[in-house]
C-alpha cells in the first residue's frame, strides 16, 4: 500500500471505531459503518476485517458486550434489562443468550461471582472499606474529589496488552507532537477495557495529548490520529506510584473499595491516566500518574 492511501485508511477505520463507541445504545447496521468510512459496502467489510481482525458484527458485538460486563460489576444499581438496553440490545433475553455464549455465564450469575474475584485479586479478607488499604496508593495520596473543565485532546489509537507495545505508539504521537510544537501539553492515558473482561490482545488503548481547541481547529491530522473531547465535572483522583505489576491492584482498589462506600458511581466516560513519570522511570518498570474517575451520584 502506498504512503499516501495507508493514512487514508487509518483515519476511515479510526472514525468507524469512534462511531461504534459513540452510539454504543443505538442500532448500527454495516450500511452505517461503510458510510462512516465512505468504502463501499460491497467492500467495507472485507477492508475492516483485514484492518482489525474482527467481522464488523463481531466486533460491535464483543465490544457491546465487553462494556455490559463493565456495567455489571460497576453498576450494581442498575438492571440487567436497563444495561442490556444502554448496550444496544433489543431485550434482555437477546441480551443473555448472547453474553451466555460469549462469557459462558450468565449475566446475573456473572454480577454475583464478581465480587469474588476481586477478593481473590486482593488476597485478603473483607473488612468495611474505611478499615481496608487500597493496593497502589499510599496514606499520604488518598483519593481526592476535583471538578475538571472540558478540553480537546489528539490521540492516537492502540490495541494489544496494556504492558507492551504502547511505546510505540507514544514514540508515534510524540515524534508528530514535536514537530508541531505541542510536546508541552498534559500527557494522558485512556485504557478503554478492562483486562480482567477483555482479551490482552484486544485492549483499547488511547495514548493521548491535551490541545488547544483554537489550535486544533488550524491542524491536519495525519491518519492515525484523531481529535476528542474528555468531559469536564466531578472526578475522583487517585495517585499511583509503584510498578507496573500493581496497577490492576490499583483499580481494584480503587473501583471495588473506595467506589461503593463513595456515595457515586462512575460517569458515563472512561477514566484516565494523567502521568508524571519520565521515560527512564518507565523503562525501569516505574510509574508515577494519576487515576482519574469521572463520577456522578449514586
Amino acid at each position: 500500500m502506498n504512503g499516501y492511501s495507508t493514512p487514508v485508511y487509518e483515519e476511515r477505520i479510526n472514525r468507524v471505531l469512534d462511531y461504534i463507541e459513540q452510539d454504543m445504545d443505538k442500532p448500527i447496521s454495516l450500511q452505517s459503518l461503510a458510510e462512516t468510512a465512505c468504502f463501499s459496502p460491497y467492500h467495507f467489510h472485507r477492508i475492516f476485517t483485514a484492518w482489525i481482525g474482527e467481522t464488523p458484527i463481531d466486533y460491535v458485538r464483543r465490544i457491546r458486550l465487553e462494556k455490559a460486563a463493565m456495567l455489571l460489576v460497576h453498576k450494581k444499581s442498575v438492571s440487567i434489562t436497563e444495561i442490556a438496553l444502554q448496550c444496544g440490545f433489543s431485550s434482555s433475553s437477546v441480551f443473555s443468550r448472547t453474553f451466555q455464549n460469549h462469557f459462558h455465564t450468565s449475566p446475573r450469575a456473572y454480577r454475583q461471582k464478581h465480587p469474588g474475584k476481586l477478593e481473590d485479586a486482593l488476597n485478603e479478607p473483607y473488612r468495611k472499606p474505611s478499615q481496608r488499604p487500597v493496593p497502589g496508593l499510599t496514606l499520604s495520596d488518598p483519593v481526592k474529589l476535583e471538578h475538571f473543565p472540558a478540553y480537546a485532546a489528539v490521540f492516537a489509537r492502540y490495541q494489544g496488552g496494556y504492558n507492551k507495545g504502547i511505546g510505540s505508539i507514544w514514540g508515534r504521537l510524540m515524534r508528530w507532537a514535536f514537530a508541531h510544537n505541542v510536546h508541552g501539553s498534559t500527557a494522558f492515558g485512556i485504557p478503554l477495557d478492562d483486562p480482567e473482561i477483555t482479551p490482552a490482545a484486544k485492549c483499547r488503548y488511547l495514548a493521548c495529548l491535551a490541545i488547544n481547541p483554537e489550535i486544533a481547529k488550524t491542524l491536519k491530522l495525519p491518519g492515525y490520529l484523531s481529535l476528542m473531547e474528555i468531559p469536564g465535572g466531578l472526578y475522583a483522583v487517585s495517585h499511583f506510584e509503584g510498578e507496573e505489576k500493581n496497577i490492576t491492584r490499583a483499580y481494584n482498589g480503587l473501583y471495588g473499595d473506595w467506589l461503593p462506600a463513595s456515595g457515586f458511581e462512575p460517569a458515563d466516560s472512561p477514566a484516565l491516566e494523567v502521568y508524571y513519570s519520565d521515560a527512564r522511570e518507565r523503562a525501569a518498570g516505574k510509574f508515577r500518574f494519576d487515576i482519574r474517575l469521572p463520577l456522578k451520584p449514586l
